[in-house]
């Protein structure tokens, strides 16, 4: 999405399934959350990809991505991560705690 046009572009990669994916409140990057757990960062001024985070072991079904470069993801086996996306890193998990449940949403 070209934000002054108002025209969209299309992004692709590979043959990867997006299951979740936010902008940032900049409207720099979109990130969307893939079926095999990886977390795709796209600068939009670029229209291109400029880093994959891995980490998470289940498809990423809900994401959020707030200032400052801060992620977080929540996956099909339960469990939620923050990231630091400058840092390329997770930063922190929270399991799910004695059950299985998928996470359908998040937000900042």
């Amino acid at each position: 999405w070209d934000r002054p046009s108002d025209s969209v572009h299309r992004m692709h990669h590979g043959a990867r399934q997006v299951a979740s994916f936010d902008v940032s409140p900049d409207g720099r990057w979109l990130c969307a959350g893939g079926r095999r757990g990886e977390v795709l960062v796209f600068d939009l001024d670029q229209a291109r990809l400029v880093r994959t985070l891995l980490g998470n072991a289940a498809a990423v079904e809900a994401i959020a991505v707030g200032a400052g470069g801060w992620l977080a993801t929540g996956a099909a086996d339960g469990t939620v991560r923050f990231w630091n996306t400058f840092a390329d890193a997770g930063v922190g998990e929270v399991a799910g705690v004695g059950y299985h449940a998928s996470l359908s949403g998040a937000s900042f």
